[in-house]
């Protein structure tokens, strides 16, 4: 057994408490100290050390409860080895497609490390679309056969839904829309945008906003176009709708060129003052069609885009946006998540607000 284990370094700013807890952790890690091997008595350690008792006995209990030494009885302080890591159980993820996805990569990554810290191990599933747009399945009905305590997914599917619920698994699920569709989940978290375009609205008509046109992912624009309508403002839409056969994000991109330089340039239909892309999968191509079109930003045009934090499209100035706090919603998720875990059977509905975030674009 080294003596190095026992040397101190008084002058450091760490505690001595601490340096001979991670002398002996080290001592461990590297085979210096095996398991089974008997350590010197606390007071011997103490000369050793230089020290009180206090620090080796304070020392080896912070070990003893990482499961890495043993007091017994006539026997001294025993190595017991590197600690074994026991889980206290699974969860399933359920994600969908092959591509990157920043909003979910990020809201899936700060749920795990938070579920991780608690002991709780992290598998996933993968839904992917095949060439007919139909969702394979297969890996998903897989897992299911496993022993999760709940599945999580982002905006899970119909089809997805139906063999959780035929797996009899509790669920949690992020959406955009509720309307009593998730009324057996064990939680729900509403991403909404409605107070960010209330306070958008609210900005048009001060300034003098009168046709707003929204390039968007998803139909259910009414949740949009309310707060505008109250405030005397025209609203029109352009529909985006995603090939999942190909490249999600080079296929959106066309369409956006393409439907947006339609619009554009009909001389039959005014000119938009702001240009709402409800995604910012949308906006960059988006910007392109509109600097051809002569128009610029914001002087004849203004633009907002939605957006998640951490990864706003990259301007030439500062886009104002609404945005969501993904890591944020995460970090709430994962509370009801361990509430949950802990034996809490009452189901939550909680909701993430996007907030309308300045910029330079209008």
């Amino acid at each position: 057994m080294g003596d190095e284990i026992f040397t101190l370094d008084f002058a450091s700013e760490g505690t001595l408490v601490g340096q001979l807890a991670r002398n002996i952790r080290r001592a461990i890690a590297v085979g210096g100290l095996k398991p089974g091997q008997v350590l010197p008595s606390i007071v011997k350690m103490a000369e050793l050390c230089k020290t009180s008792v206090r620090i080796p006995r304070e020392a080896v209990k912070l070990l003893e409860d990482e499961g890495l030494l043993k007091g017994r009885p006539r026997s001294g302080i025993i190595v017991i080895g590197k600690r074994r890591f026991v889980w206290r159980g699974s969860v399933l993820f359920v994600d969908y497609g092959q591509q990157p996805h920043y909003y979910r990569g990020v809201l899936y990554k700060t749920i795990a490390i938070e579920l991780a810290k608690k002991g709780w191990r992290v598998d996933y599933a993968n839904v992917v679309h095949g060439k007919t747009g139909k969702a394979d399945l297969t890996q998903l009905k897989m897992a299911l056969r496993g022993s999760y305590r709940f599945v999580f997914g982002d905006y899970l599917e119909d089809d997805v839904l139906l063999e959780i619920r035929r797996a009899g698994v509790p669920y949690f699920i992020t959406t955009g829309h509720v309307a009593g569709r998730y009324d057996d989940a064990a939680g729900v978290f509403v991403v909404s945008e409605s107070e960010a375009y209330n306070a958008l609205a609210a900005s048009c008509s001060a300034q003098g906003v009168r046709r707003v046109l929204r390039v968007a992912l998803d139909s259910a624009a009414q949740v949009f176009e309310i707060p505008f309508h109250e405030h005397g403002i025209e609203t029109e839409k352009i529909l985006i709708r995603p090939d999942q056969t190909v490249d999600r994000f080079l296929h959106s991109a066309a369409e956006t060129s393409r439907k947006l330089r339609e619009r554009l340039s009909d001389a039959s239909k005014p000119k938009p003052d702001l240009v709402y892309f409800a995604d910012d999968s949308l906006t960059i191509a988006g910007l392109w069609v509109i600097h051809d079109a002569g128009l610029r930003v914001p002087d004849d045009v203004k633009v907002v885009t939605l957006s998640n934090r951490g990864n706003r499209p990259v301007y030439r100035c500062e886009l104002t946006c609404i945005e969501h706090d993904i890591a944020a919603y995460g970090l709430r998720i994962v509370r009801e998540m361990l509430a949950f875990l802990a034996g809490r059977r009452e189901r939550k509905m909680l909701v993430g607000n996007a907030e309308l975030v300045s910029g330079e674009t209008f």
